[in-house]
């Protein structure tokens, strides 16, 4: 036997044995680090609605939650929520760096918030659909008023299309 084999043949042997030692309780446990792999790759599909993980493929212990609300209402679903729900929570606490202006109409803002964080993301020059709130300043935005909302002709929307920036505060 050369020393490749037996090589081989040791680690193959101590890998066999590796969870066999008597009393060690974490044999039959999964392990965490697989098991955040598989998570990670299942919430960062490809797919619009990525499937969450089947909690009986996950190792037992504490998991982590949401913050917890106290107001006697339901967390609702991402995909259910409204529309000023969302521009809500994307803008309540979003810090917006002006990166550069691309046109008279178009500009490229570096977004971050708790929901989402975009290094370089293009926001264009529109009227405001709906009543709202300025996610620099925190005025209040008129239907009809003239603001920045982010690029939406991407495959994938961006989780912030809903917020929008008065054009003043960016001037």
């Amino acid at each position: 036997m050369n020393t490749d084999e037996g090589l081989r043949t040791r680690s193959r042997n101590r890998g066999a044995c590796a969870g066999a030692v008597a009393g060690d309780t974490h044999a039959s446990r999964p392990d965490p680090w697989e098991q955040t792999l598989l998570l990670l790759d299942r919430l960062c599909a490809t797919e619009p609605h990525a499937q969450t993980p089947n909690p009986d493929e996950l190792a037992p212990g504490p998991r982590i939650t949401g913050p917890h609300r106290h107001d006697g209402r339901c967390r609702k679903s991402r995909d259910i929520r409204k529309a000023s729900d969302a521009t809500d929570d994307a803008s309540s606490a979003a810090v917006v760096t002006l990166l550069d202006r691309l046109s008279p109409r178009t500009v490229a803002l570096r977004w971050c918030s708790a929901s989402c964080h975009y290094g370089y993301q293009i926001w264009v020059c529109a009227k405001a659909r709906r009543a709202g709130v300025c996610a620099v300043s925190g005025k209040a935005i008129r239907r009809g008023d003239i603001i920045y909302r982010p690029y939406t002709r991407t495959p994938v929307l961006p989780v912030n299309v809903n917020a929008m920036i008065h054009l003043a505060a960016l001037a």
